[in-house]
């Protein structure tokens, strides 16, 4: 049984990915491109940003979409936890942690 902080946690990620659609579906279509065009692992979530932009897709309206969005990918199983940490190289992330993962084979 989850706890209450578990459950608004979950709840707060639905509602930004809500507010923020249709990015999930498509964070989730980058996810799977990314099965299938490489064998690079492991990833974290700003080499999925990256390739978010590359196939065209446009950002979300709000940041926290993309914590939602690849939290929803490791649900599905398409995003598998190392239980890694590296820091991201992008200049507003601040040299924060962020979690490494494998993708699942398509």
């Amino acid at each position: 049984m989850k706890t209450l902080s578990q459950q608004l946690a979950e709840q707060g990620m639905q509602q930004v990915l809500w507010s923020n659609e249709p990015f999930g579906d498509q964070v989730e279509h980058t996810i799977r491109q990314m099965m299938k065009a490489t064998t690079r692992n492991p990833i974290d979530s700003d080499d999925i940003r990256r390739a978010h932009r590359v196939f065209g897709r446009a950002e979300p309206k709000h940041p926290n979409a993309w914590g939602a969005a690849v939290n929803k990918a490791v649900r599905k199983g398409l995003l598998i936890p190392t239980g890694a940490y590296r820091k991201t190289k992008r200049k507003a992330g601040h040299a924060r942690a962020l979690a490494v993962y494998r993708l699942a084979r398509p």
